[in-house]
């Protein structure tokens, strides 16, 4: 590391006590509200603590190895039949910066969990449940009326942003210099509302994997399940079999990047044959049978009725691993389909079976819940000073990458038109072997403590340890872009053993802006120093 760059990463990162006007209890912060808002808890925690709430059924898990600081629940009405809560770490040694993080699928509750990592760089940190408290399967919350479904789609993260920072400026009796979002799945979605929505809530918004067409993913999901269903017909895929079809995708699509390394780099220039896999005689566990694989042509292909347009993305090639997971050999994805049954068409009764054209194209045309974005101005927010860090994985098969292309094409095709420049404000990182949000197929690397990375790998994990700089971790790599005006020209990802710290590092490797991709010029593929991206981004 350069001279310049352990002083760019010493300013990012310094922290110092920061004395609070405010003390940490339920009066005093209390005073400070707006009509509406209520304080539900303030807790004052010591050095090394472990805090969460087990109350939180989406997000149970407490995070240890806590700074001091004072942490908060309020509750805010949001209108005169909803409300939202949201948490607030404020840090007894603050770096002066604000940040939020997100929450995934449909689920409700504080996440507390993420919100652990973060505070250890020395931020603020806030996070709201969106307006209830469910698991992540769970959508009878929508029932209960309109005005919760807009806490959840947009208006829970924005309120909470905007009173949060009022919060920590009161609290400090100091302004806060920057804030940052940082979120993937819905998390992701959640920051791209963000973005285009309220330009002015974020400096820096760092998201991965963001579900930002949100009924089109619903139909989506529960249709790929319908092509595999039910179980006991002849073109059912067993999940046993999952394994097959990503062993010979990984053979045939592996070295079309150049490097036979055991990833899926270039899915999108494999011209996959399923059909070397077709049994020559009677099914057996190495082979598929011709119904098998009319299926699995399905499940890869974008899917089309007649005439009518695309709805979704299709599964892609290196995916397969997360099959099992997100392919449920029974019934679609619970998530998938309680959304579509009581968010979409607010019908208790509605079975997954009736799913049929008709219907999705009422839901995808007349059903709109404003979380899906429909518009992809940036401007506001670029010309602020904004900068967007989006990131995906390309073997995600929950939300497939290609959306994150498609949404990251709509926003260039719309500001080329108009002749802005936004790359010095927006950059697409898509990652080889990384599922959704964590953990990758193959031994493939993919840490760079994006959001929901950390807390996959512990309750006291934060940033990339052994590697606490700008090069490799996603949160310090947006800081410096915002606040020195460096964009990341790559980012480092890594693969621990095991996925465990205490392992040590397995294999890193480089990854590139899109649509630049990394290129072997070494002889180690586990050698971050051996890639290079193939068109530098300045």
């Amino acid at each position: 590391m350069s001279l310049k760059e352990i002083c760019l990463l010493t300013a990012l990162t310094a922290i110092s006590p920061a004395w609070a006007i405010l003390q940490c209890s339920t009066s005093d912060i209390q005073e400070i509200l707006p009509g509406g808002a209520t304080v539900l808890r303030a807790v004052s925690l010591g050095p090394n603590s472990t805090f969460g709430d087990v109350s939180e059924v989406a997000y149970p898990r407490n995070s240890t190895g806590l700074p001091a600081l004072c942490a908060l629940t309020i509750n805010v009405t949001s209108s005169p039949t909803s409300s939202f809560r949201f948490g607030l770490y404020l840090p007894q040694e603050w770096n002066t910066r604000f940040a939020a993080v997100g929450t995934g699928g449909i689920d409700g509750g504080i996440n507390w969990p993420a919100m652990g990592p973060m505070v250890k760089y020395g931020f603020a940190v806030a996070s709201t449940d969106t307006g209830h408290n469910s698991t992540n399967s769970s959508a009878t919350w929508a029932l209960s009326g309109p005005e919760t479904v807009t806490d959840w789609a947009y208006r829970a993260v924005h309120g909470s942003t905007v009173l949060a920072k009022q919060i920590v400026s009161a609290y400090y009796a100091a302004p806060i210099n920057f804030s940052y979002y940082n979120g993937c799945s819905t998390g992701g979605r959640q920051g791209l509302v963000e973005a285009v929505r309220y330009p002015e809530d974020f400096d820096g918004i760092l998201v991965g994997a963001p579900a930002w067409q949100v009924e089109r993913t619903v139909v989506w999901l529960v249709q790929q399940a319908a092509y595999n269903l039910p179980n006991t017909s002849d073109h059912a895929i067993p999940v046993a079999k999952n394994t097959l079809i990503r062993d010979e995708a990984l053979r045939q699509c592996d070295g079309v990047d150049g490097v036979v390394d055991g990833v899926i780099s270039a899915p999108e220039i494999c011209a996959f044959r399923p059909e070397t896999l077709l049994c020559r005689g009677e099914e057996a566990e190495s082979c598929l049978t011709a119904p098998q694989i009319n299926t699995l042509h399905l499940l890869y292909g974008t899917r089309y009725d007649v005439d009518k347009p695309v709805v979704y993305h299709p599964y892609v090639l290196g995916s397969e691993t997360e099959w099992t997971r997100f392919l449920p050999p029974n019934a679609p994805l619970p998530m998938a389909t309680n959304a579509f049954r009581d968010i979409f068409l607010r019908n208790a009764t509605w079975d997954w079976r009736d799913l049929n054209y008709t219907l999705a194209e009422d839901v995808l045309n007349n059903r709109q819940i404003n979380a899906t974005l429909t518009t992809f101005d940036l401007v506001p927010f670029a010309s602020r000073g904004g900068k967007l860090l989006h990131w995906h994985g390309l073997a995600d098969a929950l939300v497939p990458y290609t959306s994150s292309q498609h949404f990251y094409e709509l926003v260039y095709g719309k500001v080329t038109s108009e002749g802005v420049e936004m790359d010095g404000s927006y950059r697409l990182f898509l990652v080889p072997g990384l599922g959704h949000c964590a953990r990758s197929a193959n031994n493939a690397p993919w840490y760079f403590a994006g959001a929901n990375q950390p807390e996959s790998m512990g309750t006291g994990v934060y940033g990339v340890p052994g590697f606490r700089d700008a090069a490799h971790d996603g949160v310090l790599a947006l800081m410096q872009w915002v606040e020195n005006g460096i964009p990341p020209k790559s980012l480092v990802v890594t693969k621990f053993a095991n996925d465990t710290i205490s392992s040590g590092v397995k294999s890193q490797r480089k990854v590139c802006p899109y649509p630049s991709q990394a290129r072997l010029v070494g002889q180690d593929v586990h050698v971050a120093q051996d890639w290079t991206c193939s068109v530098e981004t300045a």
